[in-house]
């Protein structure tokens, strides 16, 4: 962390690679660097440009072909499949003449690419080839960094049993990431993991040390996903405005890497950057500054503003902007508007393509609940909820109803306090400091004649709304 006033520091990433060319170096450490943000095809881009300008650099074939995998968010594709297999082929005779280190190195990466392999077993073979590299060459940062995102991508849950202990395959690519630090406490890439791996381990305290780092970084274009990164610590444990601000600075990278041209990397970058917006979106609206969100969304995309319309029950708008698109959105909207007849007509006619089965029982319990059939809502969400299970991918963003949210709100409704004051409190372990949960815990024990004093101030510190909320504003 850079000194109170100093100038932040820049992200970075390096690892020396048998080259005598500068420029092979450079464009090396440049597309490691692309490899920790997610921006792969710049990381692609830059590990071409070491190769040509030293086609003997193994390494720049390992980074070419692992690009391919790196993104936990879409680890294969066919495209990435033959372009891992092809860097690999072109990067034989480069590695044959290499010292040891990047021979096994480029060995365990051919391992992730052997096509003749199943998918499952490549990416099995990949973890334990890197596990073995980093064992036996315990002061490579990089290659400990490498292992964990390929146990990462080999793994499915993390955590198992009523503790939520680590599973032993988690429990070393969490060693791995900590080993990686020790060497460089720069390494932007085990930062940028800890965060997805403490958040899938449901403690994402426990990366908030991560977040804060790359919070204070300096980015150039095309290094935004970084940035973002921060944001999902800050979502988890309830800093709305740190969330909000991190994001906000990744919006203006994605803004000026967009402006100058329509690259590999520019054309990857944007499959993220309503990722970016949402999380501002959602960050706003939760705290009530409704107004500020509706200026964000109106220099974005049509669908961020269908997003806060309906986060803001704006349903005259998001029906304007819809269009004749008959979407689950649009069900929500026409329900709430209190066209029920249309509503459930355009449901009826929806497949489970449309955001699948979880958009449609989203969406479902939506009209319910607007025709007051408490026990259809209650169930629909109920159903909903099932299916996401606890880690429900901040669905307030993700999603166009908040789910736990919608299921309190509609269990007050049918005067079940009870049981909206067990939803809600389970929500606030999951999203902490929501006014909108908290309010709907005040309304809860306030209904059962409980004391609602913590709740009700908890919701009235946070609020920056311009009225107070309300039941129906909830969901």
């Amino acid at each position: 962390m850079p000194a109170a006033g100093a100038a932040p520091q820049a992200a970075r990433a390096h690892r020396a690679i048998a080259t005598s060319d500068p420029l092979a170096q450079g464009a090396f450490d440049r597309g490691l660097l692309m490899l920790y943000a997610f921006n792969i095809g710049a990381a692609r881009e830059a590990f071409r440009a070491a190769e040509r300008a030293d086609p003997h650099a193994a390494l720049a074939y390992v980074g070419e072909a692992l690009a391919e995998t790196m993104d936990i968010n879409s680890p294969s594709t066919p495209d990435g499949e033959r372009r891992g297999a092809d860097a690999i082929a072109r990067g034989r005779a480069a590695a044959a003449a290499a010292p040891s280190d990047e021979r096994e190195l480029f060995a365990a990466a051919a391992q992730r690419f052997d096509l003749a392999r199943a998918p499952a077993a490549r990416f099995r073979a990949l973890f334990a080839a890197l596990q073995g590299y980093a064992d036996t060459h315990p002061t490579d940062g990089m290659g400990a960094t490498l292992a964990a995102y390929a146990g990462y991508n080999a793994t499915g849950a993390l955590t198992a049993g009523p503790a939520d202990d680590l599973i032993p395959e988690a429990q070393t690519i969490a060693a791995d990431l900590d080993r990686a630090l020790r060497i460089d406490p720069d390494d932007a890439g085990a930062h940028h993991l800890r965060i997805h791996f403490w958040e899938q381990a449901h403690r994402p305290e426990r990366a908030l040390a991560d977040a804060d780092y790359l919070a204070a970084l300096r980015y150039d274009p095309g290094e935004s996903h970084l940035q973002h990164m921060a944001g999902h610590v800050y979502d988890r444990i309830g800093w709305y405005p740190q969330m909000i601000a991190v994001n906000r600075g990744a919006c203006a990278n994605d803004d000026a890497y967009f402006a100058q041209g329509a690259g590999a990397g520019q054309a990857y970058m944007r499959t993220y950057h309503e990722h970016d917006v949402d999380f501002v979106l959602y960050g706003l609206t939760t705290l009530g500054r409704n107004a500020e969100a509706e200026r964000f969304a109106a220099q974005e995309s049509d669908y961020s503003r269908e997003l806060v319309g309906l986060r803001l029950h704006d349903n005259d708008g998001v029906l304007r902007l819809l269009g004749a698109a008959v979407t689950p959105m649009r069900v929500i909207a026409e329900a709430r508007a209190g066209d029920i007849e249309t509503a459930r007509k355009d449901l009826a006619g929806l497949h489970s393509s449309a955001g699948g089965q979880v958009g449609l029982d989203i969406a479902g319990a939506v009209v319910a609940r607007a025709a007051h059939d408490d026990d259809a809502a209650i169930a629909a969400y109920r159903k909903a909820s099932a299916a996401l299970g606890d880690d429900l991918g901040d669905p307030k963003h993700y999603w166009w109803e908040p789910v736990g949210e919608g299921l309190g709100a509609t269990l007050l409704e049918a005067g079940r306090s009870a049981e909206a004051e067990r939803v809600f409190r389970d929500e606030l372990t999951r999203y902490p400091n929501d006014p909108h949960l908290e309010f709907g815990l005040a309304e809860a024990l306030a209904s059962q004649g409980k004391d609602d004093g913590v709740p009700r101030r908890a919701y009235l510190a946070g609020w920056d709304g311009a009225r107070p909320l309300r039941l129906a504003d909830l969901g």
